[in-house]
């Protein structure tokens, strides 16, 4: 997943996915976690949606939320 996060940042912004302060906090195949400078918030979203193969393998990147925390958004959406 961070590969295609590296790659996807260059050829959308241009950029260094170091530079958004872009980061892959938790992903376990299926749900995740990325984290973001705050003023980098919308183009990570754009960015996310606009990964659509990893690996050969087609998938569908749907961001299901934001926050201002990594607890309240672990809380909110990954718990069961």
């Amino acid at each position: 997943m961070i590969n295609e996060i590296k790659s996807q940042c260059e050829q959308i912004f241009n950029k260094d996915y170091k530079s958004m302060g872009i980061y892959l906090v938790r992903f376990d195949g299926e749900k995740g976690i990325v984290k973001c400078n705050h003023i980098e918030k919308d183009n990570t979203i754009k960015l996310l949606n606009s990964i659509k193969e990893i690996s050969s393998q087609k998938i569908e990147v749907e961001t299901v939320g934001t926050s201002g925390t990594i607890k309240s958004l672990t809380k909110k959406f990954l718990t069961n």
